[in-house]
């Protein structure tokens, strides 16, 4: 059986998170474990980002439901800061072993097209917004 990520970019305005998007992220185990510890293969000295974190108490009412209708297990969520950290292990790895970078968009979405996270100056973003981050569960 296999297990995938369910994610939801929000992004704060005003002091309030709301929901900005929910990309599909592709079944990649190296990446789930290395985001939450989840099917943690030959990745036994990974450090996860996000181990058992669960989902945060401010979270965005479509992201609620959405968690409340999918379910699932491993919940937890990257900062904006912890998201530049995925999309430098991401770059590094397709050096290494010629990965498609369209394999990994929706980070390079999330993240701005650039290395170091969300840019205000992001092309399509709200120019209000004053934070953004990836909030995710798995299911099996």
């Amino acid at each position: 059986m296999g297990c995938d990520m369910h994610a939801h970019v929000e992004i704060k305005v005003d002091g309030k998170w709301l929901h900005y998007s929910n990309p599909i992220i592709d079944r990649d185990y190296d990446l789930f474990c290395f985001i939450a510890g989840v099917r943690p293969r030959d990745n036994e000295n990974v450090v996860p980002i996000s181990k058992d974190r669960g989902l945060p108490c401010d979270i965005s009412e479509v992201t609620k439901l959405c968690h409340g209708y999918e379910g699932g297990h491993n919940e937890g969520w990257l900062s904006n800061e912890e998201l530049a950290k995925v999309e430098k292990w991401m770059f590094d790895r397709m050096d290494k072993n010629s990965f498609n970078m369209h394999y990994y968009a929706p980070f390079g979405y999330i993240t701005g097209n650039k290395v170091g996270g969300v840019s205000k100056s992001s092309t399509g973003s709200p120019e209000e917004f004053q934070e953004a981050r990836l909030v995710f569960w798995f299911d099996n």
